[in-house]
C-alpha cells in the first residue's frame, strides 16, 4: 500500500512545480464544508421565527508549504504564482472529483534562510502559507453524466477512479447507489 501524499495546485499548476511540499492542517485532512447562517425573522404575534434560508460563508483556506534550496528566481516565481489578482481553480490531490474556484486572499508569508556557497549564490530553504478564498462556500464536480439512478443526472467523476475514490466522490457528492434508492411513490 502506498504513502497518501498531499499536495494541491492552482491554476492548473502543482505545488510541485515550484519546489514546494505541501504540510496538510487537521482541517485540510477532512471534507470541507461550508459554515452557514440561517436567515430568520421574529414576528409579533407569533410564537417561532419564519426560517427563510441560510446564507453559506465563504471558505478560507491555509496552505502551509516548506521548501528547500531554491534559487532567487524559483523563490521569486512562487509570490507571482500566488499574486493576488489571479482566480483559479484550487485541486487537491486526495479529491480529484473537485475544485474550488480561489483567489489569495491575503500575501504569500513566508520566513526562509538563506544558504550562499562559494560565488556567493543564494538558495533559500524555509516555509510559506498561503490564504486563499472561495467565496461560493462549496466544491464544484468536473464533469456531469447522465447515470441511471431513477432517471435523475448527476455530477460524477471521469470513470477512471478506483474504488475507493469512488466511494469518497459518492459520500462527498451526496450519490446514492441504485440498490439502496427507496422505491419510486406513484
Amino acid at each position: 500500500m502506498g504513502v497518501m501524499r498531499y499536495s494541491f495546485s492552482y491554476c492548473g499548476i502543482p505545488c510541485e512545480d515550484f519546489g514546494l511540499r505541501y504540510i496538510p492542517d487537521q482541517k485540510a485532512r477532512a471534507f470541507d464544508q461550508a459554515e452557514f447562517t440561517p436567515i430568520t425573522e421574529s414576528v409579533t404575534a407569533r410564537v417561532g421565527s419564519n426560517w427563510f434560508g441560510n446564507t453559506v460563508k465563504n471558505l478560507d483556506f491555509t496552505l502551509l508549504c516548506f521548501y528547500e534550496d531554491l534559487t532567487p528566481g524559483e523563490y521569486e516565481a512562487i509570490y507571482r504564482w500566488m499574486h493576488k489578482d489571479t482566480v483559479g481553480e484550487l485541486r487537491f490531490v486526495d479529491r480529484p472529483w473537485c475544485y474550488y474556484m480561489v483567489r489569495p486572499s491575503k500575501k504569500p508569508v513566508g520566513e526562509n534562510y538563506v544558504v550562499y556557497d562559494a560565488e556567493g549564490n543564494g538558495r533559500f530553504s524555509g516555509k510559506i502559507t498561503f490564504y486563499l478564498t472561495c467565496y461560493e462556500g462549496y466544491a464544484r464536480i468536473d464533469r456531469t453524466y447522465t447515470i441511471s439512478i431513477m432517471g435523475a443526472q448527476a455530477s460524477i467523476p471521469e470513470a477512471d477512479l478506483t474504488n475507493a475514490d469512488w466511494e469518497s466522490a459518492k459520500n462527498y457528492c451526496g450519490l446514492i447507489d441504485t440498490l439502496m434508492m427507496p422505491f419510486p411513490i406513484s
